[in-house]
């Protein structure tokens, strides 16, 4: 889909071939931006410049009507059908192409309507990243390494953070509550943080 029309030579491609706003052929250039890149293209005269660029910005105007149309269809579909729909364009369109669809505007919009439990592991993994290598086998062996000095300073930093701390929400019950597992396991994750920076890891 044509998301832009660049008159002159105002694209990357142009200005790594010398060309500039001087250049006798800039008046007849224009390029046309296709998901983050350019299809840089030159006419004939500037008469020719001015119907194909008329012409292609009437295209860039529609299309992003008719993404609009399909937004608004979108959400107007019943939540069962819109789940459904989103499940299958996360694996199948969203994913493979991560690079150039991370920040497309339709990406977007299902993220925000929410990421399918399905798909969010790999979502939130090419989102964050992994910069240290952090996974489930280095995050054992941290466990495993942990001593009981990790597990106190875990269990001390969270009591005056979070457990016994004023300002937290309500909704942190889920992990304040002695009952809950979800205490157990952030005590866990903070028990591996304590081993991974006794072991030189970054604070």
């Amino acid at each position: 889909m044509i998301e832009e029309v660049l008159l002159g030579v105002a694209s990357e491609v142009f200005r790594r071939n010398r060309f500039s706003a001087a250049s006798p052929e800039a008046p007849t250039c224009f390029s046309l931006v296709l998901r983050g890149r350019t299809l840089d293209l030159q006419a004939s005269t500037n008469e020719e410049v001015s119907i194909w660029t008329h012409y292609f910005q009437q295209v860039v105007e529609r299309s992003k009507l008719e993404a609009h149309a399909r937004s608004v269809a979108l959400r107007a579909q019943p939540r069962d059908t819109f789940l459904e729909s989103a499940s299958e364009v996360w694996p199948t369109e969203i994913l493979p192409q991560w690079d150039t669809e991370r920040n497309s505007n339709r990406t977007l919009m299902l993220w925000w309507e929410g990421i399918p439990s399905a798909s969010r592991p790999a979502v939130w993994r090419l989102a964050i990243g992994d910069v240290l290598g952090v996974g489930p086998a280095a995050f054992g062996r941290l466990l495993a390494e942990a001593d009981t000095e990790h597990s106190e300073h875990a269990v001390a930093r969270l009591e005056r953070e979070l457990f016994n701390s004023d300002d937290a929400p309500p909704e942190f019950n889920l992990y304040t509550s002695a009952e809950s597992p979800m205490r157990a396991a952030l005590l866990q994750l903070m028990t591996a943080l304590q081993s991974f920076e006794g072991q030189g890891g970054p604070e």
